[in-house]
């Protein structure tokens, strides 16, 4: 009959040395990756108006890349959710809008953004009806 052997105390040293090494890297990672996402997690939770904010800084970043803006006053800025309605009210203009993209109404211009694809859809000069020499339609008042 043969002798089982069994493993002395010195050749299990090794080998759960290296599982109790292996387990505290898992332990620490996965508390840092918890961490990571605790932080990640409370940063994006921003009230409704730094997020509108927010979002408006990177539309208009993203469309003064694409064409030159000079206007140094603050422009509306609102994301298009019903384009049927707009499309109801200057045909020509929203003709090509779509949900999602951003109308951006500087005083003398509108602007239609797609962020989708980083594109200028269509932009207008904004003329005053009441007033058509006024200087939102670039021309001097004359008298």
């Amino acid at each position: 009959m043969a002798k089982e052997s069994t493993p002395t105390p010195k050749k299990l040293r090794l080998p759960m040395f290296i599982l109790a090494f292996l387990l505290i890297v898992a332990i620490c990672g996965g508390a840092y990756f918890y961490m990571r996402y605790k932080e990640l997690d409370e940063s994006t939770k921003l009230d409704p108006a730094q997020s509108a904010l927010r979002e408006s800084e990177d539309v208009l970043t993203s469309v003064k890349k694409l064409l030159l803006i000079t206007e140094q006053e603050d422009p509306t800025i609102a994301r298009i959710d019903e384009p049927e309605k707009l499309k109801s009210t200057n045909a020509e203009f929203y003709k090509d809008v779509q949900v999602g993209d951003y109308l951006i109404v500087y005083p003398n211009r509108a602007i239609i953004y797609r962020t989708s694809n980083n594109q200028i859809i269509n932009f207008a000069p904004i003329v005053d009806a009441v007033n058509p020499a006024s200087p939102a339609t670039g021309a001097q008042a004359t008298e």
